[in-house]
């Protein structure tokens, strides 16, 4: 089969701590889509590596029903990466394909912009035997005295 664009078949693999999905597309369209969920995976084990090879097993089952095998392939993966092996060994172990490329767009964390700095309670310079406020001088001298001012 001749290899053009509107002929390749990219398959989406997205991965979290909780979750793993998977979508194929051809030209913009999505064609089908597996979930961990939809495969019967509840709570914390829908973010595991079983959910992903299960995954992949029914992938490549509804590839077969659909007859999808014999197109290009390109896949898309975003997330964690122990995920995604398990996921690709499962598929490719059960559904000869042929892959063309495969894509990493998984987000890497910089921690952002630096926050703009708070002053300090201190922030004005103090001066030896100046305090900050302003004491009213009808207070009596001794207290002045005790105050430092």
């Amino acid at each position: 089969m001749l290899v053009t664009a509107k002929n390749i078949i990219y398959i989406h693999l997205v991965t979290s701590q909780n979750n793993v999905q998977v979508s194929y597309c051809q030209h913009n369209k999505v064609i089908g889509w597996i979930s961990s969920k939809s495969v019967g995976f509840v709570g914390k084990k829908k973010g595991t590596k079983a959910a992903a090879e299960s995954i992949g097993y029914f992938l490549a089952k509804k590839l077969k029903e659909k007859k999808l095998l014999f197109y290009p392939y390109t896949f898309v993966f975003h997330g964690v990466s122990f995920v995604q092996k398990s996921f690709t060994k499962r598929l490719l172990s059960l559904a000869p394909l042929k892959i063309i490329k495969f894509i990493d767009r998984t987000p890497i964390s910089h921690n952002g912009c630096k926050w703009k700095k708070r002053k300090h309670k201190n922030w004005r310079k103090r001066r030896k035997g100046v305090s900050s406020y302003r004491v009213p001088s009808t207070i009596d001298p001794e207290v002045r005295k005790w105050l430092g001012v």
